[in-house]
């Protein structure tokens, strides 16, 4: 009796681990700094060059979470412009939260620059100086950090039968349904849409499957909400975390998700605050 109770509580011990396994949930995770270090001179060798038509010090690198191919959650890396870092943060925890596949997100210079070789190995990528693919002498809007490739086997480039990478051509097929596809009205093609994004897949001369992008103009020409807080300590700073700079509550912002810090003499909170209207923050009740 001993023996069959004992086994009774391993199997129920496997099922409850089980289901946790199967029920676990994770949450979005995201990082960002200015490029420093390792990642600065990496940049700087690989994929940056003098006439680029961006500084780096306009660039963000974020580290966040994406659902892998494999079903699992994995922390990625994506170079970004810093003035589109909050859309593409709120773009990016969508495509987590409704668990869009993504094969890989590594930065550019892991693979020295080579455009190639990133769509060969299937990655996602956002800042590259480079040339637009078929134009020699004008910059691709990657060289800004406003264009981002996502699972580009799954999602080629197609022009009067040019297929890159080469080994997506079966993939010109968008009628299939394939991890990692972006479709018309799906969840990645609405991720990007819904904050004004362009998709290559729309273009009528040539399809980009895997490509989105958004003109730098935007992000200063659109609506802008403001911020406020009431009821702040006397000599507080307010700072916005993610775009890297201070912040006067009197100043407005774009639509996106941020990261606020607020340092006052006696305490310091920090609180994610999403702006897609004018927003008025009690400062007391945070």
């Amino acid at each position: 009796m001993k023996i069959i109770y004992l086994f009774c509580s391993c199997i129920f011990l496997i099922q409850s681990v089980q289901a946790k396994s199967v029920n676990e949930t994770y949450s979005f995770h995201i990082e960002y700094t200015s490029l420093k270090g390792t990642v600065l001179k990496n940049v700087s060798q690989y994929t940056w060059r003098k006439n680029c038509p961006v500084d780096l010090s306009e660039l963000i690198l974020l580290k966040m979470s994406y659902w892998g191919f494999d079903a699992k959650p994995h922390i990625g890396e994506l170079i970004v412009h810093r003035k589109a870092s909050p859309e593409v943060i709120l773009i990016f925890r969508e495509l987590f939260e409704r668990k869009f596949p993504i094969s890989s997100i590594n930065p550019m210079y892991e693979y020295h620059g080579s455009d190639d070789a990133s769509m060969l190995d299937n990655n996602t990528v956002a800042f590259n100086c480079r040339s637009t693919t078929g134009y020699k002498n004008k910059f691709s809007k990657h060289s800004y950090g406003i264009a981002i490739d996502i699972n580009p086997v799954i999602n080629p480039y197609y022009k009067d039968g040019k297929v890159l990478p080469p080994t997506a051509i079966e993939n010109i097929d968008r009628k299939k349904d394939i991890k990692g596809i972006i479709k018309k009205k799906g969840i990645c093609y609405t991720a990007f849409k819904m904050k004004g994004w362009t998709w290559g897949g729309d273009w009528k001369t040539l399809k980009d499957y895997q490509h989105f992008e958004k003109n730098l103009t935007l992000f200063d020409s659109e609506k802008k909400y403001s911020l406020k807080f009431e009821k702040l300590p006397s000599n507080s700073t307010v700072k916005i975390m993610n775009i890297l700079r201070g912040y006067n509550t009197d100043k407005f912002l774009s639509r996106g998700l941020y990261d606020v810090k607020i340092i006052s003499k006696n305490e310091v909170k920090r609180v994610w605050i999403k702006v897609d209207k004018n927003v008025f923050i009690n400062y007391q009740n945070l």
